[in-house]
């Protein structure tokens, strides 16, 4: 892959997604705590292209602001980073 784009991406989880939740599970991507999210946010380099970028928005009602301490939307070792305001998860 040569450019990776995340848009709106929940690379860190969804905010509001405790592990009692069916979908929410510790295997799942969408648990900041999962095995999964831990795997990839240990990675020390890009794996997912050789550039990549992650577009999101602060005002993301949908995947939250803060998983674990991070942006939910950060994408480790992202080439570039473009963060909208005032702008929903449907519109990105």
């Amino acid at each position: 892959v040569t450019t990776f784009i995340s848009v709106g991406g929940a690379n860190y989880g969804v905010e509001n997604c405790p592990s009692k939740k069916r979908l929410c599970n510790l295997l799942s991507s969408l648990n900041c705590r999962s095995k999964l999210v831990k795997e990839l946010i240990e990675q020390k380099n890009r794996f997912e292209g050789e550039r990549t970028f992650a577009i999101h928005s602060v005002d993301d009602h949908t995947i939250g602001r803060r998983c674990c301490g991070v942006r939910c939307a950060n994408l480790n070792n992202a080439t570039g980073l473009i963060i909208h305001r005032c702008v929903c998860h449907q519109s990105l």
